[in-house]
């Protein structure tokens, strides 16, 4: 339907901790949609190369289901994928692509 999904991370104004979102226009509104409920907080801010505990997420949406492909290190470093089939009231199911560590 020409709709735009956009994966990103932020950090809420009330929080340390930075989330993958998912962001969508479903023809009305602009919606959020938070991927997984990270609990390791980390900050970009200061100078000099930081050692980022996750990826850019990548995402990929057809007709079925919408899925987010990332790495964490609070899954080990490891690919994963999070898929959704309904965004508006599913939930993600999580599933790791690769069983090693990929690094940064």
């Amino acid at each position: 339907k020409g709709r735009p999904y956009i994966a990103t991370y932020w950090r809420a104004s009330n929080t340390t901790i930075p989330q993958y979102q998912i962001v969508f226009f479903d023809g009305k509104d602009w919606q959020i949609k938070q991927v997984l409920d990270r609990k390791t907080p980390f900050s970009l801010s200061g100078s000099g190369t930081k050692k980022i505990p996750i990826s850019r997420p990548q995402i990929v949406v057809n007709k079925k289901a919408i899925t987010v492909i990332f790495r964490d290190e609070e899954r080990g470093n490891k690919v994963s994928i999070a898929k959704i089939e309904d965004i508006k009231k599913g939930d993600w199911t999580i599933h790791d692509l690769s069983s090693d560590d990929v690094g940064q």
